[in-house]
């Protein structure tokens, strides 16, 4: 994947209300104000150098999820409105990043 990919990704996530910090210290996307089905969680995947997503979940599967949890070298996934089981969780946090569960208000 290239920068141009992670550019043409980034657009799609502002397009639908989302966001991203991509600076040097730190690169992070946010939709936590968008919901995405399975779908448009997938282009996430092709993000290269991203740290951490921060996304509502309450209609995404477990097999997106976890694809979402195998991007290399992502340190965290926020998960938000997640109806995911604790078994579930650590089915996640054992493909590698954080996971934090949040409520978005």
């Amino acid at each position: 994947m290239s920068a141009t990919e992670n550019e043409r990704i980034l657009a799609w996530v502002e397009s639908i209300g989302g966001g991203y910090v991509w600076e040097e210290e730190i690169c992070a996307v946010t939709l936590l104000k968008a919901n995405i089905d399975d779908s448009q969680a997938e282009r996430l995947a092709g993000l290269v150098g991203v740290d951490q997503i921060a996304l509502r979940v309450e209609y995404l599967s477990m097999s997106v999820l976890s694809l979402l949890a195998q991007i290399a070298g992502l340190k965290s996934l926020v998960l938000a409105d997640a109806p995911i089981t604790d078994s579930q969780r650590e089915e996640l946090a054992a493909i590698g990043p954080e996971i934090k569960v949040v409520a978005v208000l």
